[in-house]
């Protein structure tokens, strides 16, 4: 079930998310469930009480991702950049030569999308998730007042994803993943949100539309509580936790992974 993986969220996965996934990942390929496996993950994960986020019953037409909340004219826009990327790359392509690809492409997409004057690429972003980079921002998030930097939209992956059905039909899929942060004042905490867009090559069309909104309360609120557990996880280890991307961590964070474990 690992291609899965390229129907997540591309920031803040929780078990629920990926249960979504795996759902509408194998839907996408295998229509009919005559053996019942997937039924019998939702069972696994019912079970185990993990529930995905705003989702009322764990049926299977529930658990699949929705198409794009977009109108035909914001889904035509896509149509001027997929065909400048370069998607020709196959199984026999190298790594680096497929990182090299996927960087060039992800510049080309992040370009087209973050440009400032165009008001139908502005709501676009605001679909998406997005918020308009500024240094200095302030404003409400539920009860709470917030200021802070919102950080450019970046382009992290733009990737071919190639499956084959039990039929042997191909369905090949155009992942992009997209984040942006937001740097909360005053100790900088870091929260980040973004979207997968799956695009089916077969019809050049965008599929579904994964996303977790930046400046969402729930999302802002879930990933305070995630670090707040790898502070006590940590402390009960003897140990300092260190958000990513905090400088004084990344010297020490080499050293934490090959002393864990050991007798002091």
């Amino acid at each position: 079930m690992h291609p899965a993986l390229d129907y997540c969220p591309p920031v803040n996965l929780e078990f629920g998310d990926y249960l979504r996934a795996i759902i509408t990942a194998d839907r996408d390929l295998v229509r009919d469930d005559n053996r019942g496996y997937r039924v019998a993950f939702i069972d696994a994960f019912r079970q185990r009480e993990i529930f995905p986020y705003d989702v009322r019953r764990l049926a299977e037409d529930s658990l699949l991702w929705e198409p794009p909340p977009l109108e035909k004219g914001l889904l035509d826009l896509f149509s001027e950049v997929i065909p400048k990327l370069d998607l020709t790359w196959g199984l026999t392509i190298d790594r680096l030569s497929a990182f090299k690809l996927s960087r060039k492409n992800g510049g080309i997409l992040q370009e087209w999308l973050t440009e400032p004057h165009d008001t139908q690429r502005r709501l676009l972003r605001q679909i998406l998730g997005f918020e308009e980079p500024a240094k200095k921002w302030t404003g409400q998030i539920g009860d709470q007042t917030f200021t802070g930097e919102i950080r450019p939209i970046e382009a992290h992956s733009v990737r071919v994803c190639r499956r084959t059905a039990p039929d042997g039909s191909s369905k090949p899929t155009l992942v992009i993943e997209l984040t942006q942060t937001f740097r909360a004042d005053p100790n900088q905490d870091r929260y980040r949100g973004g979207c997968t867009l799956l695009f089916d090559l077969n019809t050049s069309r965008l599929n579904y539309l994964v996303r977790k909104r930046l400046l969402s309360q729930w999302s802002i609120e879930n990933q305070a509580k995630v670090q707040l557990a790898a502070m006590a996880r940590a402390a009960e280890q003897g140990q300092v936790f260190y958000p990513h991307g905090d400088p004084a961590g990344r010297a020490k964070a080499f050293a934490i992974m090959h002393r864990y474990g050991r007798q002091r």
